[in-house]
């Protein structure tokens, strides 16, 4: 009878150990779920706060921008035939010297002569 009572204990130890861990198993699981929306909640108030910031430091920047608008062809109209020729030439040496500007001209001046190629008639 010794072997079955102590057969017995440790069936109910066992029966206990589970019991016990799945009850601290929810409740750290309960936990975690807390933390987990507090934390979620604090980003995104954290978030909200972010871009309240880059608003209100960006806003001063895009007023002043928007103030220093130039209407260009007004500066051009009044400029004489060597004025304008040296604009010219100082716009195209700016091209010359970034590439992907001037693949992008070039890439429209492609594109305007196939449009101007084309016989909008001929739908063939």
């Amino acid at each position: 009878m010794v072997l079955g009572d102590t057969l017995k204990k440790i069936l109910l130890a066992g029966v206990g150990t589970i019991a016990t861990t799945a009850e601290k198993s929810s409740e750290i699981v309960e936990e975690l779920i807390k933390k987990g929306e507090i934390t979620v909640e604090q980003g995104k108030i954290l978030n909200k706060e972010l871009s309240q910031n880059v608003k209100d430091t960006l806003a001063p920047g895009k007023a002043k921008a928007e103030q220093k608008a130039v209407d260009f062809s007004e500066m051009v109209k009044g400029l004489g035939a060597e004025q304008l020729a040296s604009l010219k030439a100082a716009i195209a040496d700016m091209e010359a010297a970034d590439p992907v500007a001037s693949a992008e001209k070039d890439s429209i001046e492609a594109v305007e002569a196939a449009a101007k190629s084309v016989d909008p008639l001929d739908l063939e």
